[in-house]
């Protein structure tokens, strides 16, 4: 049992050990390789005459950067707006990865590599009209750096235990564990591995999204020759004929309806000589 505990506590010590060199080497090489000159700029302590002194932080390493873009177009044929996106990207060396298409509307998202998304981005513009622009722009180099440190150090550990099973001595449940710990390990690396390969992906390429609407000139040519829209339009007339009438007898009443006293009393005054005209003009022949 103490034999056990010696092991532990010596496989703890040589992990440990590890690790901290390890990160130690990688962070001091980092730190020297941002700080170091580049190789044939002149410093300030080089003694060629007239040397310009070097810029503290010039070779700061390059950002590792996440581009997004979304985009609206109008288009006149949707189909042939897609079919056309998709060749300009094939051109700059990129790939649709999913698209859809309705009667009217339409979706394509497409990988452009990262050196080559202005110059795609502005192409489109020649395909219709750009109604809506939006950028997104994720930093992710610091988790980059991170995880390649941490490669490294899972490396060196999983190195250090392989190295320990080489050693004679070992009992069976001993090499049972350390072989228990590298699995771990190796688990761990691999994960980190692929995390690091999705980012590389995902800097590389960047992802541009675009909705494609077609132009309301066009679809207000294509639905006045159906019959549909003849039948629309013509229950609209009728429907509007049928609400000017009623609006002009309303008019007409609204208006009459001050006056309709006067009316009354005239029609009253003169019902009688009226009457009277109409005998004698029956009693005449």
């Amino acid at each position: 049992m103490k034999n056990r505990s010696l092991l532990f506590v010596l496989i703890a010590a040589i992990v440990t050990v590890s690790v901290i060199f390890t990160g130690c080497s990688s962070k001091a090489a980092h730190d020297n390789s941002s700080i170091a000159p580049q190789e044939g700029i002149m410093t300030e302590e080089s003694e060629s005459p007239g040397a310009a002194p070097a810029v503290p932080g010039a070779s700061v390493p390059d950002r590792k950067l996440i581009v997004r873009l979304y985009m609206e177009l109008r288009v006149d044929n949707i189909e042939k707006g897609i079919g056309d996106a998709e060749k300009m990207a094939a051109s700059v060396g990129g790939y649709a990865r999913e698209s859809y298409q309705t009667e009217a509307s339409g979706q394509l998202t497409l990988m452009i590599p990262a050196e080559r998304v202005e110059e795609f981005t502005a192409g489109l513009k020649g395909l219709g009209k750009v109604i809506n622009s939006n950028r997104k722009t994720e930093d992710v180099t610091d988790s980059y750096f991170d995880t390649q440190v941490r490669i490294k150090n899972l490396e060196a550990e999983l190195e250090t235990l392989r190295g320990l099973l080489q050693k004679p001595g070992w009992k069976v449940s001993e090499i049972l564990e350390i072989e228990r710990e590298i699995r771990r390990l190796t688990d761990e690396l691999e994960t980190l591995k692929g995390y690091l390969t999705n980012l590389d992906r995902r800097i590389s390429y960047s992802e541009v999204r675009i909705s494609f609407a077609q132009n309301q000139a066009v679809k207000d040519n294509e639905s006045s020759d159906s019959l549909g829209y003849k039948l629309t339009l013509s229950l609209k007339e009728g429907t509007d004929f049928m609400i000017g009438t009623a609006t002009a007898i309303l008019s007409l009443a609204v208006f009459l309806l001050p006056v309709s006293p006067i009316i009354a009393i005239l029609y009253f005054i003169f019902r009688k000589p009226l009457r009277r005209l109409k005998r004698k003009g029956k009693e005449a022949p």
